[in-house]
């Protein structure tokens, strides 16, 4: 199977506000766009985060999307240039 990559504006993401110190189960429950077998998903990166955050908001802000973005989650991210 050929791996797919995804290539975004990064600034897209830079306008979101900080979050509030957060533990670790927190954090892991906001991570649910990353696979539960993921390495990344202990520490993901900072991609990785915008990722899940962009699915994230795609699934609960459109509702046409909503049913085929909530089963989906991806491995790992990483910005290609």
């Amino acid at each position: 199977m050929e791996n797919s990559h995804f290539d975004f504006d990064r600034d897209l993401f830079d306008n979101r506000q900080s979050t509030p110190h957060l533990d670790a189960a927190a954090i892991m429950s906001q991570l649910s766009k990353i696979a539960p077998n993921s390495p990344s998903r202990a520490s993901p990166s900072e991609i990785e985060t915008a990722v899940n955050n962009a699915l994230e908001d795609l699934q609960n802000n459109i509702s046409d999307m909503k049913s085929a973005l909530r089963p989906l989650q991806f491995v790992s991210a990483r910005e290609v240039r």
